[in-house]
């Protein structure tokens, strides 16, 4: 999450309940930060960060998570409205989304940090409180025969 005056551009999970009747509610899930692992399904490799001998300031300032090609997460839903789930995401690649019972959906790679927003209605949620959020990366990171560190570090997740 980012540090007050920091711009950290991650995988942030938002989300956002949806009621005509209600004010907008949010539930923030911080990957990278301690107590993340109610989150965490699969995919995804230890905390890291901020490091401060980096010379990029996303990992000089932030907390995070490499996630590898195919990663799970299951995140808080306001059970009985309308939700939608915002995710900014640090990449190189293209991915696609799915949750339980709705079409896929794609974020497409242009620039290293996409924004991309799931509209989830209230049918699909139910009186579910939470859903999980599978990520697929549309061309898999390969990992260099030699290199030092053998995790796929295809997103950086914060």
């Amino acid at each position: 999450m980012a540090r007050q005056g920091t711009a950290c551009l991650g995988v942030l999970m938002l989300v956002t309940g949806l009621a005509a009747s209600q004010p907008a509610a949010e539930h923030v899930v911080n990957i990278g930060e301690p107590g993340d692992e109610a989150a965490i399904v699969s995919g995804a490799s230890g905390r890291e960060g901020p490091n401060p001998q980096s010379k990029a300031p996303y990992f000089r300032e932030c907390t995070f998570r490499w996630c590898a090609n195919t990663w799970r997460v299951k995140l808080p839903v306001f059970p009985g409205r309308n939700n939608q789930i915002t995710i900014r995401m640090l990449t190189s690649t293209s991915w696609r989304f799915t949750l339980p019972g709705q079409p896929e959906a794609y974020v497409m790679s242009g620039s290293p940090t996409q924004e991309y927003s799931f509209y989830v209605p209230v049918a699909a949620i139910g009186a579910q409180t939470a859903l999980e959020l599978s990520a697929v990366a549309v061309r898999s990171f390969k990992v260099a025969p030699d290199a030092k560190d053998r995790r796929e570090l295809a997103a950086a997740v914060d």
